[in-house]
């Protein structure tokens, strides 16, 4: 393996770890959200099954999200809007018990007046995470296509695995070793890595031209 092949590899691998990261961290944020609604009296009733079912309805509305809207931007423009989303997702991790627990259910529960509109904003905040995320992937194989053949499907893959290693684990790592709590800051660091990591990818990319597309699976 040349220099060559070895600098496309690295490049291929990057990007095949920012798929994996966004479905770890889509999945971890539905994980941490619930266990601190399920402490909140009121509303039990938002269960796992709720939970899933917008977890779900979040992957086929990003990837038409991804698919539609961002069609047309320019490269410049979807590495910024890319990197834009991780950075909201670093955001809104670090503040989100303070905007799901502490400011909307503590504060506003109380007004019974306004109980549905508090429930459809937590699911709205349910669902935003694996809407975005679904749509950045689609974003960034649209960023790179041209310089790069990894394949829309394998990106997905990937972003399906980080999903189930976040289902298999997340009993064990977000609860019992790092706490409800504190885990939150895992996917806030992930986040904000993949964001580092896209813009470094795309400074490499912009500054070598393209020699010929290489399939990776």
């Amino acid at each position: 393996m040349n220099s060559s092949e070895k600098s496309y590899y690295e490049r291929s691998l990057s990007l095949l770890f920012i798929s994996f990261c966004s479905g770890f961290t889509a999945f971890h944020y539905q994980v941490v959200w619930y266990q601190w609604l399920m402490s909140h009296p009121g509303f039990d009733f938002i269960n796992i099954h709720w939970t899933a079912i917008l977890f779900i309805a979040g992957f086929p509305l990003g990837y038409w999200l991804g698919s539609r809207l961002f069609l047309n931007l320019n490269t410049h423009t979807r590495i910024t809007v890319f990197i834009l989303f991780q950075l909201l997702f670093v955001v809104f991790a670090l503040f989100s018990k303070v905007i799901l627990y502490q400011w909307l259910l503590n504060r506003h529960f109380v007004q019974s007046t306004q109980f549905f509109q508090i429930v459809f904003a937590l699911f709205f905040a349910m669902i935003l995470p694996p809407v975005l995320m679904s749509a950045s992937i689609h974003l960034l194989f649209r960023t790179f296509e041209k310089q790069e053949s990894v394949p829309l499907f394998s990106l997905y893959k990937y972003y399906v695995s980080g999903i189930i290693i976040s289902l298999l684990v997340s009993s064990i790592l977000h609860i019992s070793l790092m706490g409800v709590e504190n885990s939150i800051y895992l996917g806030a660091f992930l986040n904000f890595w993949c964001a580092v990591i896209a813009l470094i990818h795309y400074s490499i990319t912009k500054a070598q031209k393209p020699k010929g597309r290489r399939q990776f699976l």
